[in-house]
């Protein structure tokens, strides 16, 4: 962050210092001024949205998703500073941050997880919540107000925790900020670093970026010396709504970016260019059908949704696990057989947002193409119709009462048996293993807020929701 000051605010920045008046905690409000709303980067659609989701995951493999569950437990932050992000007890390997309340503050079990370390990092933990600790470097110099020659003064450095929090029951993203307490330092030289430094403001708020049409935010500006800041241990938020009007598709689906901006604004001078920090591309939309009580709400763009299947010996869903890793890893040595190599979607590769995925169904929307693909998956279960010859061999078939026909992709996919461009696996799976794969389905893609396929929605193929499969081994 660059700014450039006068003499005359120079002068204002010592006063304040040598006043040595007493910190008066800043009131937050709701008023912004018109300034305060401005707004960077390229309008931004769906599909452009889902795009940069992909290329920042790309950049960043190892860091943007951060998994519960029994051997995922620890989540690496930088040297030094890890983040156990595991709240699960047994086979809940697909647990979300989307039960913690918004409030004023992060949640305090998740705050103590993402800044227990001291390492800078920035992590999206899942579709919910992310959070980071970074540096901030502010270079200030000295303007003459007649000839606008400009003299570097010095520099301010500061360490800055950044959490974002998404709403399940509104659309709406909450900000949080603050300045650690005791990191602030100043390169000025000896005298300024006295008597100049500390008193020169620092203002922080939260905002959007990336359309101006589906996304305002609320909550006042905080300005505070760089003195002050290091002196308080506070943490303020602001909040970015998106707008169901300026919604597309069926759901009122809009995208937009989120961010909090650093920089000093003196009167007469501001900041070049504010800092831009915790970047975090937001989908939002107005889906009656995840809960009842879920009817909007927001996400973030930039984790690749998977749900994971246990294949350890005790696993409730093994039998699920295995015939899904055999159709993911080996697809030509299942059932129904084909003269061309199959081609079966939704495993999860690391890093790997455009891999084929999985698109959900939904009964209120997609019911005969769900019974399309029940037909097709019992035919082949039974090696009958279109798979007389190449359906499960009688000594495979499900033993009654005791096994379920087992199907990947899901029955609840847009990829599922009746798809044109997809191949799909049937094989016999222990019937209580079978129902308990199924409700981890459920409860994922809801818990996850997975939205159904909408053919109405722009670019469709680029703008839906996608889910992957990863099968794990404890």
């Amino acid at each position: 962050m660059t700014v450039d000051l006068t003499q005359e605010q120079i002068g204002k920045a010592r006063d304040r210092v040598k006043a040595d008046k007493p910190l008066e905690k800043p009131k937050q409000t709701g008023e912004r001024p018109a300034d305060a709303n401005r707004q960077s980067g390229k309008p931004m659609t769906l599909a452009d949205a889902y795009k940069q989701a992909a290329d920042s995951v790309k950049e960043a493999n190892a860091k943007p998703y951060k998994d519960f569950g029994k051997a995922a437990q620890t989540a690496t932050a930088g040297d030094g500073s890890k983040m156990s992000m595991s709240l699960a007890a047994s086979y809940d390997l697909n647990e979300s941050t989307v039960g913690y309340p918004v409030g004023t503050t992060p949640p305090a079990t998740l705050e103590a997880l993402c800044f227990g370390g001291t390492a800078e990092f920035d992590a999206v933990i899942d579709r919910f919540t992310a959070c980071g600790r970074t540096k901030l470097i502010a270079k200030y110099y000295e303007v003459d107000s007649k000839t606008g020659a400009r003299e570097y003064m010095g520099t301010n450095t500061g360490i800055v925790q950044l959490y974002t929090q998404q709403y399940n029951n509104d659309r709406s993203t909450r900000m949080f900020a603050k300045v650690q307490k005791d990191s602030v330092t100043y390169d000025w030289g000896w005298w300024d670093n006295i008597w100049t430094a500390p008193g020169v403001d620092l203002t922080v708020i939260g905002n959007c970026f990336g359309n101006t049409l589906s996304c305002a935010a609320t909550g006042s500006p905080i300005t505070l010396t760089w003195e002050n800041w290091n002196s308080i241990d506070t943490w303020f938020n602001w909040n970015a709504y998106s707008q169901a009007t300026y919604g597309v598709g069926r759901d009122k689906l809009g995208a937009h970016g989120t961010h909090v901006e650093f920089y000093t604004d003196t009167g007469d001078y501001s900041s070049e260019a504010r800092a831009s920090l915790s970047r975090r591309l937001v989908r939002c939309d107005s889906a009656t059908y995840i809960y009842a009580d879920w009817q909007q709400g927001c996400v973030f763009l930039e984790t690749i949704p998977r749900m994971m299947y246990s294949r350890a010996a005790d696993s409730p869903h093994k039998g699920v696990a295995d015939h899904i890793y055999k159709a993911q890893n080996q697809p030509d040595s299942t059932y129904p057989t084909s003269a061309a190599s199959k081609s079966i979607p939704g495993k999860y590769v690391a890093g790997d947002y455009s891999a084929a995925g999985l698109h959900r169904l939904h009964e209120n929307f997609h019911l005969t193409t769900m019974n399309a693909n029940t037909s097709h998956k019992d035919q082949a279960c039974t090696a009958t119709g279109d798979y007389s010859t190449t359906g499960l061999p009688l000594s495979l078939r499900p033993e009654p009462g005791v096994e379920d026909c087992d199907e990947y992709p899901f029955r609840s996919t847009l990829e599922g048996a009746a798809s044109q461009a997809w191949d799909f696996s049937v094989y016999p799976v222990d019937l209580s293993q079978n129902r308990s794969g199924g409700n981890t389905l459920m409860n994922y893609v809801r818990n996850h807020r997975i939205l159904a396929w909408d053919d109405t929605l722009p670019s469709p193929n680029d703008s839906n929701d996608r889910y992957y499969v990863q099968i794990v081994d404890f």
